[in-house]
């Protein structure tokens, strides 16, 4: 039960009072879990702690890739990754992170490797995955703000057409969104219908996140 284990690393949290190991370890699983649960955001904000606590322990750049994977940013998981290789000198971790980062499009990691050595002198050590995700969502939210507003004025538009021509007839719309639900994988999805889908590529800006 993904849910009573969340409580109980959380527990362990506080029990643990202050120790910077036991967070990042904790905190670490507590993503994972939320993962497992396909809360993608959740699992994003909670590796964030993982990483302020314990920077360089690299498990949890696995997992923070991963909640970027579900929320459809492949580039921010392609960002975890690096950061996560540029932490660690273990060698069995490095192979892990290269693994994952192969199953990345070439052309979003290409366009995160010139992000960083345009940005950071070429090391993803010091980018800052909680700051490019804030900006992410709020660049998000304004777009989807302007994008409603412009449906709002041509529906509104073709109302008004359509009521001229025709008093009796109705106008309505709907869109459809779809949503990576996967973890690091070249095809996500399975289950129930033809659900696969390779990883998409990227769909934000980097250098618009930086201050």
């Amino acid at each position: 039960n993904y849910t009573d284990a969340i409580h109980k690393y959380e527990e362990a949290i506080k029990a643990g009072q202050g120790n910077e190991v036991n967070k990042a370890k904790c905190y670490s699983i507590i993503t994972y879990c939320y993962n497992r649960k396909k809360d993608f955001n959740k699992a994003a904000e909670v590796s964030f702690k993982a990483i302020e606590a314990k920077p360089d322990y690299w498990p949890v750049y696995l997992e923070c890739a991963t909640a970027f994977a579900g929320l459809d940013e492949p580039n921010l998981a392609a960002m975890a990754l690096m950061k996560g290789q540029a932490w660690t000198g273990n060698k069995r971790a490095q192979n892990c992170f290269s693994t994952e980062l192969m199953k990345i499009s070439e052309l979003i990691r290409d366009e995160v490797q010139k992000y960083l050595e345009k940005i950071f002198d070429n090391t993803a050590k010091d980018v800052n995955l909680k700051k490019l995700w804030k900006k992410k969502k709020q660049s998000s939210r304004q777009q989807s703000s302007k994008t409603s507003r412009e449906e709002c004025s041509i529906l509104s538009s073709l109302t008004s057409s359509k009521s001229d021509l025709c008093p009796s007839t109705t106008v309505s719309s709907s869109t459809c969104t779809g949503t990576l639900t996967g973890t690091l994988t070249e095809k996500v999805g399975g289950g129930g219908g033809d659900t696969s889908s390779s990883w998409k590529s990227c769909n934000i800006c980097l250098e618009d996140m930086v201050d």
